[in-house]
């Protein structure tokens, strides 16, 4: 880490004065600070990468601070290293014990403090990689491989805090289910990687005509589902309705085949204050699900609506 942000604790200013010192040198960032209140602030308010920390200071001392950080700051690993003149074991047990990653022992020699950094940050750079691997690994496991969209995990979930925040807040949500029509004409007719390709396809003309906020997810074979979080029932199917006219021109090529296909839409959500009473997660896929069977009733590549509040 070339720049590192580096938090020095001390309530002796000389011993402070020369930390900052030497740690500038290195080319790092610094600020300083007499007592372990004032820690806590700075983490929360600079996001430092090490903590340089004195084990006795006035107000709260080292340990005390280096437990706080480590029960309180969740989102990003802070690098901990204890500065102290006592080299017993129950004392350096206790710095590891409070959440410690290293220590440097008074009077301490410049070479050593570098060397010392340079391990921590390198500590913090390991633990920085890992959370991202991590991150990414949540989020492949809530894609639909085939669509690139959402996958029913993800939905199941994100559906049950929609709702409660929806009903809570008395803010508009709708959602829009989908299904393919005589989707297996095209496997038959072509073949099932075409089938798969056109899918994918699908997948990304929905994207198209979405905002941010909205969910849209692969519900299952050739059906999907779209929450709209903050969209009134006539703004959803005005959303449904431009999915519709796009799939219905939209020509799917890959090599040799081409082929053209429309969808039922059914369309669900709030329109009248008193929905909000009635408004559950499964009920919202439920009327969803048969408006979407109206619609292919009704002769296919429609949009149907279902009001809770008739």
């Amino acid at each position: 880490m070339d720049k590192a942000r580096i938090v020095i604790a001390d309530d002796d200013a000389e011993n402070v004065k020369m930390l900052d010192e030497l740690v500038r040198a290195e080319g790092h960032l610094t600020k300083t600070c007499g007592d372990g209140e004032a820690v806590l602030h700075l983490v929360r308010s600079w996001s430092p990468h090490l903590l340089l920390l004195d084990v006795d200071m006035p107000k709260m001392s080292g340990l005390e601070c280096a437990k706080k950080v480590r029960s309180q700051i969740s989102s990003d690993y802070v690098g901990i290293m204890m500065v102290t003149a006592q080299s017993d074991l129950s004392t350096l047990q206790n710095c590891f014990d409070a959440g410690a990653d290293d220590y440097l022992l008074k009077p301490y020699r410049s070479d050593e403090l570098r060397a010392r950094m340079k391990n921590n940050l390198r500590i913090r750079g390991v633990h920085d990689s890992l959370r991202r691997m991590n991150r990414k690994l949540e989020e492949a496991a809530t894609i639909d491989e085939l669509t690139g969209l959402r996958n029913m995990r993800y939905l199941s979930k994100r559906l049950i805090d929609e709702v409660e925040h929806a009903k809570k807040h008395r803010v508009p949500l709708s959602c829009i289910m989908f299904d393919m029509d005589h989707f297996k004409q095209v496997n038959d007719q072509h073949d099932h990687l075409f089938g798969s390709q056109v899918l994918h396809e699908i997948g990304q003309l929905v994207m198209t005509k979405l905002r941010a906020s909205d969910v849209p997810a692969r519900y299952g074979g050739d059906e999907f589902f779209i929450l709209l979080p903050g969209t009134t029932l006539k703004s959803a199917v005005d959303v449904a309705e431009q999915l519709r006219k796009l799939f219905e021109t939209h020509q799917f090529k890959s090599g040799t085949h081409a082929t053209r296909v429309t969808a039922s839409f059914g369309v669900s959500g709030t329109h009248h204050p008193n929905d909000f009473e009635v408004l559950e997660a499964r009920e919202l896929i439920r009327s969803a699900d048969s408006a979407m069977y109206s619609a292919k009733n009704a002769g296919r590549n429609r949009v149907e609506t279902y009001a809770f509040i008739k």
